[in-house]
């Protein structure tokens, strides 16, 4: 049975929505990794997916949004995190920064990050939604982090930075945009 839309096309055939590929970087040793170019306006929200390892040292990851090449640095970013800590969940809130703290970790820990980014290239707030997943050498065990960030400018991006405080960020990013 095929179901119509309020337009009269067969559902089943404008369905064509899933996750498109866009770009899939790999960085080895690196303080930053940038991409450029990968929001635009022929997709409205994106995922990032970031698999990386820190090689050497603990450090403190970070994210800033792109617009031509250069990284904003204004206080506009906001973050809300959960996140387990010894006893219980712990809540982080970050007002006016300059950049996303992602994770701060040690050395040999392993993360996976999905971002999703809702409207990065309009002229409207950014927002992300993320689930951090990683193995931490400190405990043994697993954990598992989730943030809702904001960008409180209407600033439009094409592209974000990955910002180590040292150079040991080693990985890959895939970013997809959502085939509306």
């Amino acid at each position: 049975m095929a179901i119509k839309t309020a337009s009269g096309s067969n559902l089943r055939n404008s369905l064509s929505s899933g996750l498109v590929l866009l770009n899939t970087t790999s960085f080895s040793g690196v303080a930053s990794q940038s991409i450029n170019n990968v929001f635009s306006a022929t997709y409205k929200n994106y995922r990032v997916v970031i698999d990386y390892v820190t090689a050497s040292g603990g450090n403190v990851t970070g994210m800033r949004l792109r617009s031509s090449g250069s990284d904003n640095s204004t206080s506009n970013y906001q973050k809300l995190a959960t996140y387990p800590s010894v006893t219980d969940v712990a809540f982080e809130r970050a007002n006016n920064a300059s950049s996303w703290l992602l994770l701060s970790n040690s050395s040999g820990d392993s993360y996976s990050i999905a971002l999703d980014f809702i409207n990065p290239f309009a002229s409207l707030h950014t927002q992300v939604l993320a689930l951090s997943g990683y193995r931490t050498t400190a405990t043994s065990g697993n954990e598992i982090v989730s943030f809702a960030m904001g960008f409180t400018g209407t600033t439009s991006f094409d592209g974000f930075s990955l910002l180590s405080n040292g150079p040991n960020l080693t990985g890959t990013i895939q970013i997809y945009a959502y085939n509306q």
